[in-house]
This record gives C-alpha cells, structure tokens and sequence, in this order.
C-alpha cells in the first residue's frame, strides 16, 4: 500500500479558503470593470485602479503556498476585466500580467512570504507605503511600456498617471483589508455611539458637500478637518473605511463633473492625478494618525496594567519591599507591602510619603551612602544582612535595587527578607556545634575517631592524639581508619570474614545492620606500640539514612587486659595447686588403705606356728 498521506477534499477549512479565494477574484474583476468603464475619455489608462489594492491584500492575506495558483488567477482575471471594458485583447493580457506583478511586488515587500502583515503600528505603516510604492512603481513602468508599444501613448505621462491611481490604491484598499481581518483593530476608543455615528456622518458629509456638482470653491482641504477628528473618535477599522469610502466619493463625483476638480478645466489626465493625489492625502493624513493614536492608547493601557500587575505583585509579594525614591532629605517612601510593614513594626499609612529611618538604626547613614552610589553608576544592587532597631530586633537581608524612572525620578526598591528564625536557628546550632566541641575535647581518656565512606579519617580528638603519642592534625592529615590497627590482627579479620579490604571487614556489621559494632582490638602508635582498646563502631547517617561516614569510640584497656592476664595465670597457678594438693590426697588414702588391709588379714605362714615361745 502507498504511504503517500490522503488529503482530504472535503476539509471544512480548505473549502472555505478556496470559496473566499474566489470571491476574491470575483471582486477583483468587478472593481476592474469599474474602473475600465470610468476611465476618462481618451486616454489609455483609468483614473483609480482599486483592484490594485484588492489584489495585493489577496496575495498578503493567504498562504504563499497559494501564490501558484492566485498570481495567475488575477493575471487571466484582470485581463479578461479590461477585454470586458472594451479593451483590444492583446494589451488586455499584458495589463493582467502588469496586475499580478504589481500585487506580487507589495506581498514580496512586506514580507509575506515569511509571516502574516499586521497594520497596527507607525512601523507597519511605513512598511505598507514602501510596498505601496514599489507595486505602483512596478505597475507604472511596465503599463506605460504597454501603451507606449501597443498604443503609442506618452510613457512618462502614463506611468505618472499609472503610479498615481495604483500608489493610491495600494495606501487605500490595502490598509482596509488587513484592518477588517485583525480584530485588535476593532478596539473602541471610548467614545460613544452616536459620537462615533455623527463623526462618519460629518466626515462623509464634509467631502460630499466639497465635491458635489456645481462647487467649485478651492476648499479640498476643509474635510480633512473631520478625518483628524474621526483619528480621535474612531476605531483603527472605522476609520479606514471611512477613508475608502470618501476616496471612492471624490473619485465618483470628480468623474461626474463635481468639485473643483473638475470646474478647474483640466485636462483628464491631470485631473485623474490630483483625484488621485487627494486621494492618498486622505490615506496618508487618516491612517498614521489613527494608527499612532490607538498605538498610543495600547502602549498607555499595558503601562497601566503594567504598573497594576506591579502594584498588585508588591502588595501579594511574601517578601517585605518598599519603594522610595531619593530626595534631598532622604529616602521618601512611595509605597510598601504588608509583610514589610510587619517586619519595621509600623502601619503602612505611617511610612507612605515620609523619610525612612523606621528600623534602620545605625545603618541609616551606610544605606544612604549605598543609594548615593548606585545613582552614580558606581554599583548597580546593594545588600546586606543587619538586624532592624525594632521594639523586637529581626534579622533581616535588606537588598537595594535601582529602577531609573525618566518621567519621573529614580526609584529604589528595597527588598527585605525575615532572616530570624534562620540565624536563631543557626545560633542554636552553632551553640550545639561548639558544646559538642568542647564535649569531645574534654573526653581525653576516650579515643574519638570519625572517617568518611571510605575510611579516610575526618575527626580525631585529644583523646585519640593522647592514645595513639601524636597530634590531631596527624591523624586528619592523610590517614586511613585502618593505619590505627595492628596488621596482623586486621589481617586476621579479613580472613575471617571474606571482606574484599580491611575497612570493609572493619564496617562490614555496621554497614549492613546499621547497628554498632563492638569488640576488642589491637592499635598500634606512631612508635609502633601495641595498645589494646575496645572499639564501638557506629555508622553516621544523614537525615535521609544515607551512611556518610563511621565513628568509632576506643577506649584503652591495656591495663585491664594486664589484670585480666595476671588474674587468669594466678587462678591457673591455683588451679594447679588444687589439682596437686588432690593429688597428694588421693596417694595418701591409697596408702591408709593397703596398710589398713595388711593389718587385718595375716600371713599364712605365721598362722600354722607361732613365732614366739614360752620361758620357763
């Protein structure tokens, strides 16, 4: 099966694009026509060319992806709208690729092959008229070529012409259909509906009234009056509709004979170019006008939202700040949040629109010296941590940050953060620290020995140094746990227990238990003689359980070992006596019992004659 992804012909959006390209094209030849049917009299080219603008706008407002399809549409669409106007077919087919040159030239200058055009800016306005300029630079040219070759008319007086109802155009229609598609344009300036309702009124009224038939005063400049008030009154949109719709009633009624245009009795040509030169006054005079003013009122209200969100995350802020700003009497307070309040001891009223020196104390004069320097250039942020002279003293970081302020003065932001239950904490363990300190110096009949993970020794104390005939520093310099031990009797140990090292045989219980480990050992001193000492080995643990490192605890029992010894060879030696003594005992019976027996039972030769006789 292809792997090629499967478009879908009936996507709601795609449809709707190619049914509003299409309108578009629709209204391109529309306009075309239009224009072609008012073109004066006699001359080659028409007086206004809207659909300069509209085909641009199609080109700015859709995907370049579509350019392949639309630029050729508004070629064969513009020519086939100048043949409809009675145009010979040949010049008709170049001024539609005249059409699709021009609208490609703006797309192309205001970079809508990269990303969508916006008009909401003085910016963006300048960029419209540059891409204004070039499309009817680029149309004037190449149409005055065609009827220079085609019709042998005037190339300069053509392009002229040409430049000027396309110029007009592009400054006009173009601006109108980028408006309608932003919705920002539709921002309300505050005014209300009829005010609004009656400035279009006016203004339309104004420019009809100027160029109506029969007027032929020169007062062309009178209703440029209402369209500075509508750049007031109007949204961005309004407003350029409004200036679409009088540039297309000065150019209706001057084409029919009224204004005085056309009582002036010029000829078609030079009147074409003033209608199209009032034309882009009223663009020019209108639209940067309104722009600048809704620029204006955006940047005005993000300052303001701005300066609320400020206002709002100063006084929700959990860390005290205070606003100043210097001033020749000190620091003046301009605003400060509930938790500094708290920490100077003072209600906000009390402060706002005085000197500070509320809790400052002694510091007073350092953090003036500190602002002094930052409004030099010298520094750009000072902090310090200090104690506040309070009715109850807290330990806080004061920060200094500095805000330049052109509009009105420099500004200093002081930050405090309540540090006190932290350094009191940090006291009590500092006190803790050194009672436990001074705990273990006074333990000097006790060896304290603390090493890390890997047997490295980290602590000893004078008890170990006293033990061992050398110094604390020598045993924390480069020293093993292991190097206190007598080798033989570590050698054994590991043996003993299969461990891959001496330490590990060491702290092989402690390790795996997490119970302490006690037994009697061997050390040996830095002369090399055996102290005999029982060892309590204890893992040491971080909050979390984990083991980073190991304590033992020694005591010397060398003289007790030496009792132990002279007691157990006296009880042998006792033993032995015991064991002689029944010895000696057991003999002696036996001898009493063989005599004994001897006495009782006599021989047989004596008892068959007596031994002894009679005397006479």
């Amino acid at each position: 099966m292809s792997d090629v992804p499967v478009v879908d012909v009936h996507d709601p959006r795609r449809t709707a694009h190619v049914r509003a390209g299409a309108l578009a094209l629709v209204a391109i030849f529309g306009l075309c026509v239009g224009a072609v049917a008012f073109a004066p009299v006699g001359s080659g080219v028409a007086s206004w060319w809207p659909a300069a603008g509209a085909a641009s706008g199609l080109l700015v407002l859709t995907s370049p992806r579509s350019w392949l399809g639309y630029v050729p549409a508004i070629a064969v669409v513009t020519a086939l709208a100048n043949v409809v106007g009675g145009r010979d077919v040949s010049v008709s087919l170049l001024f539609g690729l005249v059409n699709a040159s021009e609208a490609l030239a703006v797309a192309a200058v205001l970079g809508a092959f990269r990303s969508r055009p916006w008009l909401r800016t003085s910016e963006d306005f300048g960029r419209l008229l540059m891409a204004g300029v070039t499309g009817a630079a680029v149309a004037g040219a190449t149409a005055a070529a065609v009827v220079a070759w085609m019709l042998d008319g005037p190339f300069f007086v053509v392009m002229l012409d040409v430049m000027a109802s396309h110029g007009a155009s592009q400054v006009l229609v173009l601006p109108l259909l980028l408006l309608l598609t932003d919705p920002d344009s539709s921002r309300a300036r505050g005014w209300s509906r009829p005010v609004r309702v009656g400035t279009v009124v006016a203004t339309v009224s104004a420019f009809a009234l100027v160029h109506s038939f029969g007027q032929d005063l020169p007062i062309a400049f009178v209703p440029f009056v209402f369209l500075v008030l509508g750049a007031q009154v109007l949204t961005l949109r309004n407003q350029a509709v409004v200036s679409v719709g009088v540039g297309v009633l000065v150019t209706l009624l001057t084409a029919q004979g009224g204004g005085p245009f056309a009582s002036a009795g010029l000829s078609p040509a030079t009147m074409g170019a003033l209608v199209q030169l009032d034309v882009v006054v009223i663009a020019l005079l209108a639209l940067p006008l309104s722009i600048a003013i809704n620029q204006r009122a955006v940047a005005l209200d993000q300052a303001l939202a701005s300066r609320e969100t400020y206002r709002r995350g100063l006084a929700e802020s959990i860390i005290g700040m205070v606003m100043v700003r210097p001033s020749v009497d000190g620091l003046v307070v301009l605003d400060i949040n509930p938790p500094a309040a708290e920490l100077l001891q003072v209600r906000a009223e009390q402060l706002v629109g005085k000197t500070w020196t509320t809790g400052l104390g002694a510091h007073r004069t350092e953090v003036a010296e500190a602002v002094d320097r930052m409004l030099a250039g010298e520094i750009f942020g000072w902090e310090r941590e200090l104690w506040l002279d309070t009715p109850q003293s807290r330990c806080v970081r004061l920060a200094l940050s500095w805000v330049p302020d052109t509009s009105s003065g420099n500004l200093i932001v002081a930050q405090l953060v309540d540090l006190t239950d932290a350094r009191l904490a940090s006291q009590a363990l500092e006190r803790e620290r050194d009672f436990t300190q001074a705990l273990l110096a006074a333990a000097t009949g006790t060896a304290i020995v603390a090493c890390d993970v890997d047997g490295a020794v980290t602590y000893a104390n004078q008890g170990a140094a006293r033990m061992l005939g050398t110094t604390t520093r020598a045993l924390c310099r480069r020293r093993l746990l292991t190097d206190l031990y007598d080798p033989a009797s570590l050698r054994r140990h590991v043996l003993a227990t299969d461990a891959p090292s001496g330490f590990d045989a060491l702290v092989e219980r402690a390790r795996t238990t997490g119970l302490p480990d006690r037994g009697d050992w061997t050390w040996r001193t830095d002369d090399g003689r055996p102290v005999r000492v029982n060892v309590h080995l204890s893992p040491l643990r971080e909050a979390d359980r984990t083991v980073i490192g190991y304590l033992a605890v020694a005591e010397d029992i060398t003289a007790r070992q030496k009792e132990h010894d002279l007691l157990r060879t006296a009880l042998e030696r006792e033993q032995e006596a015991v064991f002689r003594l029944e010895e000696l005992d057991r003999t002696k019976s036996e001898f009493l019992a063989t005599v004994s027996h001897e006495l009782r039972t006599p021989s047989p030769a004596s008892s068959g004659s007596p031994t002894c006789s009679r005397r006479a």
